[in-house]
């Protein structure tokens, strides 16, 4: 895991990484499939936070914003908008935090969620799931290299 990231970031990161390969195997739950979207959430944030951090530190930030969105268009200025995939994928776990949910074929292998907000559909499944987690540890990897 990169350098620069607190334990608070590699904790869940961890957690997460528990929960999308031992925890939903056994349990095939929808309840366990929205703690790993608010886990993959949280890791985002606080690399971000971590990231912002180190850039006040050494004076080419002047304030870290408070605002989670903010925090990210900030960094996608810095980065020269080369963070569009990642400030996508935030976008997408915060709708699916904040929708509506429902269940198809809990307790079962295909396990799938779906958060629905103003007839707007979003299908969540192992598979989708594993791609979310990946392409946030990515992020975080990402962040590292502009450090």
């Amino acid at each position: 895991m990169p350098e620069f990231l607190n334990e608070d970031v590699r904790s869940e990161i961890r957690r997460a990484d528990h929960m999308l390969y031992v925890s939903l195997k056994y349990s095939r739950t929808c309840d366990v499939m929205r703690n790993i979207v608010k886990r993959l959430i949280n890791t985002i944030e606080l690399g971000t936070t971590n990231f912002l951090e180190d850039y006040k530190e050494r004076g080419k930030v002047k304030e870290v914003p408070k605002l989670n969105f903010k925090r990210m268009e900030l960094i996608e200025n810095i980065l020269k908008n080369k963070i569009k995939k990642y400030f996508k994928l935030y976008k997408t776990l915060k709708f699916i935090d904040k929708a509506k949910i429902e269940c198809r074929e809990e307790y079962r292998k295909n396990v799938t969620l779906i958060a629905i907000v103003d007839k707007k559909r979003i299908e969540v499944n192992y598979e989708t799931l594993k791609r979310y987690f990946e392409e946030t540890k990515d992020f975080i990897v990402f962040l590292n290299e502009y450090k």
